[in-house]
């Protein structure tokens, strides 16, 4: 005789099979969402002796496993990181005005002022900048506020009059620009443009740049995250681009 389901059953077989999925569904999109890559350490240049690449652990990121598989976490000093694919080549820079570290698959080609240059500037390349407001850093930092920060606006004018340069009345004209908040703007800039992926030391080129503006704190100190990457790994630009704010907004907090 077949059995008829009264409501009743019916409501506990369903609040069950939820039970069940509310176990299961974590476990799924913790896989879905962190995964290992590897440490690779980076020598790094600056105004004093060179400092050699550091060792390190398999680091875990917010990212799925197939995109894992095509990065690694490149590092120089310790404490300056960033995603880029595997196999390429890196190095960190120091200085008065801050510090950062340039990730690509072309040669090196150091100068004595910051950032590093990459090669030409041209190739496909990762690279995140910090830079400190005040200081040195201040004629880098100054206009970007100008042109993306609206609230720092008064602040940049004083520092610009001091370096005897033009305020920028805005954004690049050519750039996309998402302000995600108060301290953080993402951009893109077009293929063959000059705009703020050329700001520092990507020059432009066939690929567009794509990347982020951060303030760390009131001074304010200032974190550039640049991504060219070419077609076949476009697609790692913004797993890329997310940690590098997290690491950014971390090393503000510590």
């Amino acid at each position: 005789m077949k059995c008829r389901i009264c409501s009743r059953c019916r409501i506990r077989r369903s609040a069950s099979s939820l039970a069940a999925l509310g176990l299961w569904l974590p476990a799924v999109l913790a896989a879905q969402t962190t995964a290992t890559v590897p440490f690779v350490g980076c020598r790094s240049e600056g105004m004093a002796d060179p400092i050699g690449a550091p060792a390190g652990s398999p680091v875990t990121i917010q990212v799925t496993e197939s995109i894992a598989r095509r990065l690694a976490y490149y590092s120089a000093g310790g404490t300056i990181g960033v995603l880029a694919p595997r196999g390429w080549n890196c190095l960190g820079t120091y200085g008065s005005s801050g510090g950062g570290i340039t990730v690509g698959t072309g040669l090196l080609g150091s100068r004595n002022d910051l950032p590093a240059v990459w090669s030409d500037g041209s190739g496909p390349l990762v690279e995140v900048q910090f830079v400190n407001g005040n200081g040195s850093g201040g004629g880098l930092v100054a206009p970007v506020l100008a042109r993306l920060f609206p609230a720092y606006r008064a602040l940049s004018h004083a520092v610009l009059q001091d370096y005897g340069q033009p305020v920028p009345s805005g954004p690049y004209p050519k750039d996309q620009i998402v302000r995600k908040s108060a301290t953080l703007i993402e951009f893109r800039t077009p293929a063959r443009t000059v705009g703020m992926g050329t700001y520092l030391s990507l020059k432009k080129s066939a690929d567009p740049i794509e990347g982020a503006v951060i303030l760390l704190n009131e001074k304010p100190d200032v974190a550039f995250v640049f991504v060219r990457l070419s077609d076949k790994l476009v697609g790692l630009a913004p797993a890329i681009i997310r940690q590098a704010e997290r690491d950014a907004v971390k090393s503000s907090t510590n």
